[in-house]
């Protein structure tokens, strides 16, 4: 053996003890196979099932206390407002510029937010000035409100 074949094989050797340090630490930090309970940290939902899924969750999460709302505007262009009307009262807003979302909107967001299905359903137009060009918006808007116990 020449000389590099030496240098070689220290190099090989000090990479296996690299590797074996490296399966070690991933072992040690390998998560656990128990399943974990999260509900507990989850507001009045179980575990997300789809992404509309997760942003209920979350906008049910950050409301505390009565009058509290959260509003989020999603990818086709749907208004949707959560807010804890009174200590158990709800009330989900879902609107639109210039058409009122559909029913099928309306069912996949009450499915997503567990909206009970004998929620009082009102359908209005809210015009709304933009501040900064001065148009005028008209936004038609579902509003389900429902009681907890």
């Amino acid at each position: 053996m020449d000389m590099r074949d030496w240098r070689d094989m220290g190099w090989l050797r000090a990479m296996d003890g690299i590797n074996d340090d490296i399966v070690g630490i991933a072992a040690r930090y390998r998560p656990s196979t128990d399943k974990e309970d999260y509900s507990h940290m989850l507001a009045t939902k179980a575990k997300p099932k789809n992404m509309l899924d997760s942003i209920a969750v979350g906008m049910f999460s950050q409301i505390s206390i009565p009058g509290e709302w959260q509003r989020t505007k999603l990818a086709n262009g749907l208004d949707v407002i959560l807010q804890q009307v009174e200590e158990h009262r709800w009330r989900l807003a879902m609107a639109r510029e210039n058409v009122y979302p559909s029913d099928t909107e309306v069912d996949v967001c009450r499915n997503a937010f567990d909206v009970p299905s004998a929620a009082e359903e009102q359908r209005s137009a809210h015009q709304y000035r933009h501040p900064k060009t001065h148009r005028v918006i008209e936004y038609r808007r579902v509003e389900l409100f429902w009681t907890e116990a």
